[in-house]
């Protein structure tokens, strides 16, 4: 089960790349800022405002999967993402939310690249 971050030293490039490709697959091409900070509890968070095929702020809390994988998981968590597609770790892995609030592994049987909506 994937835990907080604590040392983004090494990984912060790692960590653009990973919430840039996953706006791109979930809203489709986007310019991001991004501010990194440490929580209290020493977890890294980045809050990333997002123009282009949309426009807005998010937050990721940033995690790493046993397997030594980044996963950048929004905040809040859209509930097309939570059930449709999840969200891609660097290794290919999907988590996601479920009903009670948990983080759990996404169904292997569900995990596809979701294609851009078109406009309309």
């Amino acid at each position: 089960m994937p835990t907080p971050l604590v040392d983004l030293s090494k990984r912060v490039g790692e960590a653009r790349a990973l919430i840039l490709d996953l706006l791109t697959e979930l809203i489709g091409p986007v310019t991001l800022d991004y501010d990194f900070h440490r929580e209290w509890n020493g977890c890294w968070k980045a809050r990333v405002e997002i123009s282009g095929a949309a426009n807005g702020r998010l937050e990721f809390t940033l995690l790493e999967t046993t397997e030594g994988a980044l996963l950048a998981l929004p905040r809040p968590l859209l509930e097309r993402w939570r059930t449709e597609t999840g969200i891609r770790a660097s290794d290919g892995s999907r988590w996601s939310i479920d009903d009670n609030g948990h983080l759990v592994a996404f169904p292997a049987t569900l995990s596809r690249p979701l294609q851009p909506r078109a406009p309309g």
